[in-house]
């Protein structure tokens, strides 16, 4: 007789998990996302005391400047740094299996359990060390990751798959979880590079002037910054068709260049951050927050529609849960563009000749 298989597993941590559902592969790719970037961060600023250039940053804005340019990063550091990240990942991919510590996982209410059968702790621990091997790589994480579509009862890994091990859905995320995760991905690596800039103050020699020339009048002034300010949002917001990857190097890629600046500002004239600064920083970077918000959701409209489309989903089934999502990006894009140019006022009122 053929057997099916249940469309709720059962699992061994407890009756409570009978209520999950099994997390979608775009939420689990946002969580992913998100610890990758918290990673990165650590391992720049572990790496700082010994002088190790921030090869993420410094990467990601040379990518800009032409791929060849990425010749210029020395072999040492992209050694070093990425033997760094790859032992942190390591470790904290091991904490997200063996004891649910991860930060993507918390915001987008996901949990990892263990099936009925392999529950023993030596299958566990093992399990959960073979699972963080694999995820501190990306492109073998990837790769592993593509076993999903295959597994579609559980929306498996190869790995998990071998060990038992499924990620589930604790809950459904809201666009508030969506935000924090865009909060993470944006403020975190700007933090990262002005805390490094000031505590290690050692790469002026990198492009550090992001100001605009304002000699013009307030109104050709006000139309410089805000066309420079809604080109950078809508850069990221669109960098949801690339899976939010172009979106994260737009991120380390300025955040390098604006760390640099807050930092010697921090250093030299403190005072300038809350006259200057601030009054037109909160405004502007909410406005970014919301379109990084937008791109992850384009993110998991595409990963979540194609795996809808394997899974045999109807046509209406998938436009009913993308219309949802669209509504909330129309939303975002309409905040984020009023808080743009609300700060483009701002800055141009505190920077333009009287």
């Amino acid at each position: 007789m053929r057997s099916t298989q249940p469309s709720t597993p059962h699992f061994s941590l407890s009756k409570q998990a009978h209520k999950f559902s099994v997390a979608s592969p775009g939420r689990r790719f946002i969580s992913y996302l998100v610890d990758l970037v918290i990673i990165g961060c650590i391992a720049t600023l572990v790496l700082a005391p010994f002088q190790i250039s921030p090869v993420l940053f410094i990467g990601s804005f040379l990518y800009f400047q032409g791929v060849e340019e990425l010749s210029l990063i020395p072999l040492h550091d992209i050694a070093v740094t990425s033997i760094s990240f790859i032992i942190l990942a390591i470790i904290y991919f091991f904490a997200e299996a063996f004891l649910n510590l991860s930060v993507g996982k918390l915001l987008m209410g996901q949990q990892v359990v263990i099936l009925k059968g392999f529950s023993t702790p030596r299958r566990r621990f093992f399990g959960s060390l073979q699972r963080a091997i694999v995820k501190a790589v990306p492109p073998v994480s990837m790769i592993d990751g593509l076993f999903i579509l295959k597994r579609r009862g559980f929306n498996q890994r190869m790995t998990d798959a071998h060990n038992g091990l499924v990620v589930m859905q604790k809950k459904k995320p809201s666009w508030g979880d969506f935000l924090l995760a865009s909060t993470i991905l944006y403020y975190l690596p700007l933090v990262t590079m002005t805390f490094r800039s000031y505590l290690f103050s050692t790469y002026s020699s990198y492009p550090t002037n992001t100001s605009n020339d304002i000699t013009a009048s307030f109104e050709n002034a006000l139309y410089q910054i805000v066309t420079n300010n809604m080109s950078l949002g809508l850069q990221l917001f669109l960098g949801g068709v690339t899976m939010s990857f172009i979106s994260i190097l737009i991120i380390f890629s300025s955040s390098l260049i604006e760390g640099i600046v807050l930092g010697h500002i921090l250093l030299s004239q403190p005072s300038l951050i809350f006259y200057n600064v601030l009054p037109h920083f909160l405004f502007e970077t909410v406005g970014y927050v919301l379109e990084i918000g937008g791109s992850l959701i384009i993110s998991t409209i595409i990963l979540d529609w194609f795996e809808g489309y394997i899974k045999g989903k109807s046509v209406r089934t998938n436009m009913s849960e993308i219309g949802e999502k669209v509504k909330h990006l129309l939303i975002f894009l309409l905040i984020s563009a009023t808080l743009i140019l609300i700060g483009a006022v701002v800055e141009t009122s505190l920077v333009s000749p009287s």
